[in-house]
């Protein structure tokens, strides 16, 4: 771990929030990371002596313990402990003791520290609301502040980030300040082109580090900047697309590279860079017209001027790199797909390859088969069965799609989500039935005569199952939805499949659902799948059309 953050071109890694194994700062030493290390007082703390000792005495023992490594050059503590204070907001008396006591061992912790050590410096990781740290006095302790911004993810846009930077810097104008904390969740099996917040596709995430990496190394106020996290990691608490896990990672849980890492090597590292973006995605579709070719865009992560990318041996084009990336659009082809991109540095000759296998999605040319996701605009790759879903769309005579309906609400407490953040029962498909039409009257296609395989996706995800609030979500919690009774109806070309269909009454709230009919399509008519109401609202997830023969 240690190697790859080196290989991305870092100098430095924040070692949070606990001091952790020696092989750690070793291996920091050995590669020459700079690093800090951190006491666990995170989120709040208790009001006694006890507690105050024992962080005095934790940060003792991080000090003796870490103090001959010469990568250590921070010590830290107290990160985000105004997140979530325990105390009645509107209670002064209450919150005024809660700070004083707060202060009084910040003030604790600082002194030790430099009694200890005189010569490295001592930092505070805060969240975004740095006026609640100024009311509490603890600003002004440590040499140096952190803070943690999600500004575009956890609410607000990215714009919001550099607005917040210069609200720091007049706030703290003669404070060495870090960015102690950023990161957008990808999960490398989602891709969206047309990518928002939450909808943890790869293209958000290399959009979000594209615009916060530049900003960050313009400020020169800006002493250094850490991303929330190098890898994935487990998180209990966490659903989302990837349940259990916090995805924030550079790379993955076993360690795959994702395009973020590449566009820090882009910046970072002055030896030759170039990566051709969603290697992983060997499995890509999109809807066709002529079903024998689909243009998708294409990123391109280089340190060079300008890079010539080639699809199946023929040159596309020679195209101008800015801020380390290039934006293609490559007309795929049905099948394989071989994307080559090439650059000159330093009279030398680099290459990057990319091999895919695309299937073009038309009805009426070549038809095999259709995986749709009702309510999305995602791409979804299962690596297991070597498939692509793809974003739902309008009906159109000749074509496919889902007619009338509404997207699925998803609120927070600031605005809409592009998809549930449930931890969908009896799957590791999760992003498949974390979306849904709800309303839809039918899914038409109209595909030729012959016999197809129907499968019908479904969850309920209105439920009666409460949760716990995630302090790491910084507020931004999902506001439920009310239970909902939901029975309806289900016909295909005609036949009645379902009369009285309650997917919670029959398989429980939050748990996949997949149903599968064998259908047969003669008289050029197509294939239908009605949806009516019984009580409530008809709802579908996602769909898959297979032809059998």
């Amino acid at each position: 771990d240690i190697q790859l953050s080196k290989d991305m071109g870092s100098n430095f890694l924040r070692v949070a929030h606990y001091p952790q194994d020696p092989v750690v700062m070793q291996m920091c030493d050995k590669l020459g990371l700079l690093t800090s290390v951190e006491i666990p007082i995170v989120n709040a703390i208790t009001q006694s002596r006890a507690f105050m000792d024992n962080c005095v005495e934790q940060a003792t023992e991080m000090v003796c313990q870490n103090y001959n490594y010469p990568s250590v050059i921070i010590w830290a503590y107290m990160n985000e402990v105004l997140l979530r204070p325990p105390f009645n907001p509107d209670n002064k008396k209450e919150r005024a003791e809660y700070m004083k006591f707060l202060h009084q061992i910040a003030s604790a912790v600082e002194a030790q520290i430099r009694s200890l050590d005189s010569e490295r410096y001592t930092m505070l990781p805060c969240h975004s609301a740095s006026q609640i740290y100024q009311e509490a006095g603890i600003t002004e302790l440590p040499m140096l502040l952190g803070f943690n911004l999600y500004n575009g993810w956890y609410g607000g846009n990215l714009g919001g980030f550099e607005e917040k930077l210069e609200e720091l810097h007049k706030e703290f104008p003669h404070k060495p300040l870090l960015i102690t904390e950023y990161g957008a969740d990808v999960d490398t099996r989602i891709h969206s082109f047309s990518p928002v917040r939450f909808d943890f596709s790869c293209e958000f995430g290399s959009v979000y580090h594209e615009h916060y990496l530049p900003e960050i190394l313009k400020r020169d106020y800006i002493v250094g900047a850490m991303v929330w996290n190098l890898n994935d990691f487990y998180s209990e608490a966490r659903r989302n697309a990837m349940p259990h896990v916090n995805n924030k990672g550079l790379v993955s849980t076993d360690r795959e590279r994702k395009d973020g890492y590449y566009l820090y090597q882009a910046y970072l590292k002055e030896s030759p860079v170039l990566h051709i973006a969603s290697k992983s995605w060997k499995n890509r579709a999109g809807a066709s017209r002529d079903g024998k070719s689909c243009t998708q865009p294409l990123k391109v992560y280089t340190n060079a001027d300008k890079v010539e990318v080639f699809l199946n041996g023929k040159s596309l084009g020679v195209y101008p790199v800015a801020d380390k990336v290039v934006s293609v659009d490559i007309p795929f082809v049905n099948g394989k797909n071989v994307v080559d991109a090439v650059i000159e540095k330093e009279g030398r000759e680099y290459r990057d390859q990319y091999v895919c296998d695309f299937k073009c999605v038309n009805v009426k040319n070549g038809f095999t088969e259709i995986n749709v996701l009702l309510g999305a605009r995602r791409y979804f790759e299962d690596r297991i069965a070597e498939m692509c879903w793809i974003p739902e769309q309008a009906y159109a005579e000749g074509s496919w799609g889902y007619i009338g309906g509404e997207v699925a609400p998803n609120k927070t407490r600031y605005g809409s989500l592009p998809a549930s953040d449930t931890d969908i029962l009896g799957t590791d498909q999760d992003p498949v039935f974390q979306t849904q039409r709800v309303g839809i009257e039918a899914f038409k296609a109209d595909v030729p005569d012959g016999v197809y395989a129907v499968y019908l996706y479904w969850t309920e995800l209105t439920s009666e199952n409460k949760r716990e609030a995630l302090v790491y979500n910084l507020g931004n919690d999902v506001v439920r939805e009310d239970y909902i009774n939901r029975v309806f109806s289900v016909d295909i070309n005609g036949v009645s499949v379902a009369k009285q269909l309650n997917i919670a009454e029959e398989y429980g709230s939050e748990r996949a659902v997949i149903k599968k009919y064998i259908v047969p399509v003669s008289q050029g008519k197509g294939l239908v799948v009605r949806f009516g109401a019984v009580e409530s609202v008809p709802i579908l997830n996602a769909i898959r059309i297979v032809k059998e023969y």
